[in-house]
């Protein structure tokens, strides 16, 4: 049982359960945990639990930010949770990866189109 255990639990259950879950992921503060249904998210609940230092509230999931310690608490998260890691990311979050390792990236193998791309809509 990790130090997150119990706020694992209990943002399980103010997201709706894992029924509602679609995907998780963590960035270098935040938990993120994407969802089907908005009705069954309580977000003003999930500021109110221990260890959550702040929520954001975007289209489709609640990012959670804990702080540095935010592997430790993904970790708990997908033992309490029973979350399985895939590759099965969102469609809209996978395009933003093409796009955004070619507009940071080399620039030199990219086609007119592509580079416009990059131009139309910034990171």
């Amino acid at each position: 049982m990790g130090k997150y255990t119990k706020m694992s639990q209990q943002v399980l259950e103010k997201v709706g359960g894992l029924s509602n879950i679609t995907f998780v992921e963590r960035c270098a503060t935040r938990l993120r945990i994407h969802y089907a249904s908005k009705s069954k998210v309580d977000v003003e609940a999930i500021k109110g639990i221990e260890h959550v230092v702040g929520v954001v509230d975007k289209t489709g999931q609640v990012q959670i930010i804990i702080g540095p310690e935010v592997n430790d608490a993904f970790n708990d998260f997908l033992e309490v949770s029973g979350w399985k890691p895939t590759d099965d990311r969102p469609r809209s979050w996978r395009k933003s990866l093409k796009r955004r390792a070619l507009c940071t990236g080399s620039r030199s193998s990219a086609t007119s189109a592509q580079l416009s791309l990059c131009r139309s809509f910034p990171l």
